[in-house]
Parts: C-alpha cells; sequence; structure tokens
C-alpha cells in the first residue's frame, strides 16, 4: 500500500469516526468520488503531503434551506476554501438551450 493510501484511508476513517451528523456521515461512509480521489492522489497530495485542514463531503445550506456538499473543504485557521469536482457526468450531459 502506497504512502498516499495509508494516509488516505486514515484520515477518511477519522473523519467518519468522529462525524455526528447522519447526512454528512452517510456521504463518506459511501466514499469519495473517482475524480475527488484523483484530484487527491495526483495534485493535493504531492504538493502538500498531507489532509491536515481539508475536510471531506461539508455540508453548507443553500439559499432555499437545503443542503449541498463541498466535496473537499480547505480551513486552516480562519481561511476557507472548497474545491467541488463536477466529475465525468456533468460533462456528458446534453447542453441547455439557454446556456448556449
Amino acid at each position: 500500500m502506497s504512502r498516499f493510501d495509508e494516509m488516505y484511508e486514515a484520515w477518511l476513517k477519522s473523519h467518519i469516526d468522529m462525524e455526528t451528523n447522519p447526512r454528512r456521515k452517510a456521504r463518506l461512509e459511501k466514499g469519495l468520488g473517482h475524480g475527488t480521489v484523483e484530484f487527491l492522489r495526483t495534485i493535493w497530495f504531492p504538493r502538500v503531503g498531507n489532509f491536515d485542514h481539508l475536510y471531506p463531503e461539508w455540508e453548507v445550506r443553500d439559499f432555499g434551506g437545503g443542503y449541498r456538499y463541498i466535496d473537499l473543504a480547505y480551513m486552516p485557521g480562519r481561511a476557507k476554501g472548497g474545491h467541488r469536482d463536477s466529475g465525468l457526468w456533468a460533462a456528458c450531459q446534453r447542453p441547455r438551450r439557454e446556456t448556449l
């Protein structure tokens, strides 16, 4: 098992174990999407070397009172940032007339 795989598994497991929100916990237990894992494997981990301050499937409220999930939220101290991977499905969908 690679160093990435070991650290990734431990990081994800720690978030699952600590989570008390049932919606987020269920999402974490399903695992992260392929694109998100590849982003971590090929871009994040080689450059940063750890998953400190990185939160998978971070829940945020939308304007309609519903819930949305950011694939990865980076929150060191008071700073905040997010990564949303649309995945291949979004690229394969038929464009709407109003977006052309």
